[in-house]
C-alpha cells in the first residue's frame, strides 16, 4: 500500500559535539551522539515550528513556532518551557544572541526582544513597513535583517539587506540586490558577517561598515543557500541550483573566504522523481566543534564530524524495505526498492540483498514466504509472482485483467487470497496454480486497502473514504466468501494494518494517530482513549506478543508499548528508529520485535544495515537449510568461479565451477556431521560452514 509522505526537516541548532536538535514543521527530533540516532521529543504547541536557534552554552536552545510562540530549553533540547504565547500572525522570525537576549519579528510589524531569557518581552519596534523574514544580530546594539516587505508600493520582496546599531529601533538599508533576491544571512563573530544573492557572496569583517564580494561556486544558485562556518575564512556553504536535467543540492568547503571553492557533496533528481538513494533540496546547514548538520525534505539529515566524510543519515541500507517478515526465529525476508530481496538466515543479526525480484516490481510490494523457498511478493500494479527457489526466480501466478492490487494473504502455503483496489477478493486452494473469484467487496466506488485472514473461513478488508461523494472508509467482515457486517471508521480515517492478540481481539492501526479496537469478533470497532503522536500522523502497524504487550508504530514519534492490553499507550525509548518520519512497520521472529524503515532495520535496540552485510567485502558465505539433509544453497557477495567443500580434516570432498553467485550443491551423500564450504571469487575467498544430518 502507499506509504506516508515522509517529512521536510527545516532547521537545525548544534548545541556541541554530540547535541544537536533538528525540527520539521510538526516535529522534534533530538541527538546525543553527534548524528548517530535521533529521539523524538514531545511538546505541545500551537501552529507549525518555525526555527530553533542555539547559543553559547551547550545546554539553552531556543525554539519559535510561526505564530510567534517561543520556547526555551535549559537540558540541551530534552525538555522545553513556553517563554512567549501565541500571537494571531501568519508568521514569525526569530534570532538568539545568547541564552538571555532573543528577539522576535512577526508580520504585524513588531520586532519583540527579551533580556531576561524570556521572561519579558519589551516592544522594539512597532508599525514599520516591513517584517523580517530572517535577521540576526551580532551584539546587543548591532543587527542585520532582509526583510518580507520593503515597500509596499513596489512590492520588493527580500531584495535589501538592512542594518541597526540601536538593537532594532531604526534600521537602515545598507545593500540592495537587483534582479534577485537575498538568499543566505548569517555571521560567525560580532565582525564577520555574510549575505548572498544567487551569484554573489558579499562578506564583511567590521559589522558591515565594508563589504567584499566572491563568486559564488557552480551555477547559480536557486531556492536555496546557507553557511556554517568554524572562522571568518573557513567555511561551508550548501547551495540549491538546477540546470536543464538535473536540480542539485550541493556542499563547497572554503579556506580562503570563497577565494577557491572545494566542491564536499552532492545530490541531485532528475525529472519529477527523486534518486531513491540521495537527498534533494537540503536547505539548512548548521555546525558546532566540527560536527556540521545539513537537513531537508524527505528525513534526510547529512553530518560531517571533523575531517571525515558527509554522512547520509537514511543511507544505512542498499535499497528501500517495503516489508519485512519471517518464517521463523531465524529466518526472514523483506522486499525493497531496486528491486531487492532482503534475507536473513541469523535471526535478523544479518541481512542480505540480493537484486533478484522481477524488474517489473518497483514500486509497492508486499511479501511472504511459506518456507525458505516458497514464496510470494504482490506489486501493485504488475499483480502476484511465486518462487519455489528462495528468490532466485519468480512466476507471475496471478493477474486479472488491467486491475490494480492491494494486498494478498496466505494462512498455509496452499491457501491464498489477493484483493484488488475495486473490491475483487479472490481465492487459491493449490498454492497460486489456479483461483476463483469469491465475492466482489461493497460498498462500491471506494479502494480497497488491506486483508486481514483470522482463519480459512473469516477475513476482514478495510476501504479507504472516497473523497468525491464524502463517505467514510470502513471494515468489512467476509465470513466463507459472504460479507456479514461492515463498520464505518469516522472522519475520513484510513486503516493501515489489521493485528489480533492471542485472547482474539482484534487492533487497526489508522491514521490520524488513531488505534480502533474489537472485542466481538469484528462485529463492532471503538477507538481506543488515546491518541499516538500528536493525532496529526498515522499509526502505520500495530502487533500483540501476548494479550498484554504489543506495539503500534506511528509516523510522528515512532514505536509505543502497551503493557496492560491496549489500555495506555507509551513511547518505546529502546528504539533506534524513533522520530523518523521514512518508518515503514513491524516484524516479529517469534521472539524478537523488528522496526524497519526505508533504509534501516532495527533488532531491538541494534541497527543492522544491509549493506554492512553480506556484500562489499564482507567474506562470509550464506549457506541454508543449515542443518542440511540434501540440497544446500551456496549464497556469495559475487560470482563464484570455484565452489569446495571441506571435511574437518581440510580435504575437498566436493568441488565445482558454479560461475553465478547463488548455487545449489547435492550434500546428500556426504556424512553426518560438520562441513566447511569456501569460495573464490573476483574479489577474494568467502567462508563458511553447515552441518548434514
Amino acid at each position: 500500500m502507499p506509504k506516508p509522505s515522509p517529512t521536510d526537516f527545516i532547521d537545525v541548532a548544534v548545541l556541541s559535539s554530540d547535541v544537536a536538535v533538528v525540527i520539521g514543521q510538526k516535529q522534534i527530533l533530538r541527538t546525543t551522539d553527534a548524528g548517530e540516532t535521533y529521539w523524538p521529543v514531545e511538546l505541545n504547541h500551537s501552529g507549525y515550528f518555525a526555527s530553533v536557534c542555539s547559543t553559547d552554552n551547550p545546554e539553552v536552545v531556543w525554539l519559535l513556532t510561526k505564530n510567534g510562540q517561543v520556547f526555551r530549553s535549559t537540558d540541551g533540547g530534552a525538555e522545553w518551557n513556553e517563554v512567549k504565547s501565541a500571537d494571531e500572525v501568519e508568521n514569525s522570525s526569530f534570532y538568539a544572541l545568547n541564552e538571555q537576549k532573543a528577539w522576535v519579528s512577526e508580520t504585524n510589524g513588531l520586532l519583540l526582544a527579551t533580556s531576561d531569557a524570556g521572561d519579558h518581552w519589551d516592544t522594539v519596534a512597532n508599525g514599520p513597513d516591513f517584517s523580517f523574514s530572517k535577521f540576526l544580530f551580532v551584539n546587543d546594539n548591532i543587527g542585520f535583517a532582509i526583510p518580507l516587505t520593503v515597500n509596499a508600493g513596489t512590492g520588493d520582496v527580500g531584495n535589501t539587506l538592512l542594518r541597526t546599531t540601536d538593537g532594532g529601533n531604526h534600521w537602515d538599508t545598507i545593500a540592495v540586490v537587483n534582479n534577485s533576491r537575498i538568499l543566505l544571512l548569517e555571521s560567525y563573530d560580532q565582525a564577520a558577517v555574510w549575505y548572498a544573492d544567487n551569484e554573489k557572496l558579499y562578506t564583511s569583517y567590521d559589522a558591515g561598515d565594508s563589504w567584499y564580494e566572491v563568486d559564488l561556486p557552480g551555477q547559480k544558485a536557486e531556492r536555496y543557500l546557507s553557511l556554517a562556518a568554524t572562522s571568518s575564512t573557513e567555511f561551508f556553504l550548501l547551495m540549491h541550483f538546477a540546470n536543464d536535467d538535473f536540480l542539485y543540492s550541493k556542499v563547497f568547503s572554503t579556506e580562503e573566504g570563497g577565494e577557491h571553492w572545494n566542491e564536499e557533496y552532492s545530490a541531485y533528481i532528475s525529472g519529477m522523481w527523486a534518486h531513491p538513494y540521495d537527498p534533494v533540496f537540503i536547505n539548512v546547514l548548521d555546525g558546532k566543534e566540527g560536527v556540521f548538520y545539513a537537513v531537508g525534505t524527505g528525513s534526510h539529515i547529512l553530518t560531517k564530524k571533523g575531517d571525515g566524510d558527509w554522512m547520509m543519515k537514511s543511507k544505512n541500507i542498499t535499497g528501500e524495505v517495503w516489508d519485512l517478515m519471517f518464517v521463523d526465529k531465524d529466518n526472514g525476508f523483506g522486499s525493497g526498492y531496486g528491486p531487492f530481496l532482503f534475507k536473513t538466515h541469523d535471526g535478523g543479526n544479518t541481512w542480505v540483498s540480493d537484486e533478484t525480484l522481477p524488474d517489473s516490481l518497483r514500486y509497492n510490494f508486499r511479501i511472504w514466504f511459506s518456507d525458505l523457498t516458497t514464496g510470494y511478493v504482490l506489486n501493485n500494479e504488475e499483480g502476484l509472482f511465486k518462487t519455489i527457489d528462495g528468490g532466485d526466480t519468480w512466476q507471475k501466478v496471478f493477474s486479472e485483467g488491467d486491475g490494480h492490487y492491494s494486498d494478498f494473504f496466505f494462512i498455509n502455503n496452499t491457501t491464498g487470497w489477493v484483493l484488488q483496489t475495486d473490491g475483487s477478493l479472490y481465492k487459491t486452494t493449490d498454492a497460486g496454480e489456479t483461483w476463483d473469484k469469491l465475492v466482489t467487496l461493497e460498498p462500491a466506488n471506494h479502494e480497497w486497502r488491506t486483508l486481514f485472514f483470522v482463519d480459512e473461513h473469516t477475513c476482514f478488508a478495510t476501504f479507504d473514504p472516497n473523497n468525491i461523494t464524502l463517505e467514510n472508509g470502513g471494515i468489512v467482515k467476509i465470513t466463507d466468501g459472504s460479507i456479514t457486517s461492515t463498520v464505518n471508521i469516522e472522519n475520513y480515517t484510513l486503516v493501515y494494518k489489521i493485528a489480533r492478540s492471542n485472547d482474539g481481539t482484534l487492533w487497526a492501526a489508522c491514521s490520524k494517530g488513531l488505534v480502533y479496537q474489537s472485542t466481538d469478533d469484528g462485529e463492532t470497532w471503538h477507538t481506543i482513549n488515546q491518541l499516538l503522536g500528536n493525532g496529526g500522523h498515522p499509526v502505520l502497524d500495530i502487533v500483540f506478543l501476548t494479550p498484554a504487550k504489543g506495539y503500534a508504530l506511528c509516523t510522528l514519534y515512532g514505536l509505543y508499548k502497551t503493557e496492560d492490553g491496549g489500555d495506555h499507550w507509551s513511547l518505546d525509548t529502546t528504539c533506534l528508529l524513533n522520530g523518523f518520519m521514512d518508518l515503514s512497520g513491524l516484524a516479529i521472529n517469534g521472539s524478537d520485535l523488528f522496526v524497519y524503515a526505508e533504509k534501516e532495520i532495527v533488532k531491538n535496540a541494534g541497527v543492522v544495515g544491509v549493506n554492512q552485510l553480506h556484500s562489499d567485502g564482507l567474506k562470509g558465505l550464506t549457506v541454508w537449510p543449515n542443518p542440511v539433509n540434501n540440497r544446500l544453497s551456496v549464497s556469495a557477495s559475487r560470482i563464484m568461479s570455484k565452489l569446495v567443500v571441506f571435511d574437518v580434516r581440510g580435504r575437498a570432498v566436493i568441488t565445482v565451477n558454479p560461475k553465478t553467485k547463488r548455487y545449489n550443491l547435492n550434500v546428500e551423500n556426504l556424512p553426518a556431521g560438520v562441513w566447511f564450504v569456501k569460495a573464490v571469487t573476483e574479489s577474494g575467498e568467502e567462508n563458511g560452514k553447515f552441518v548434514k544430518e
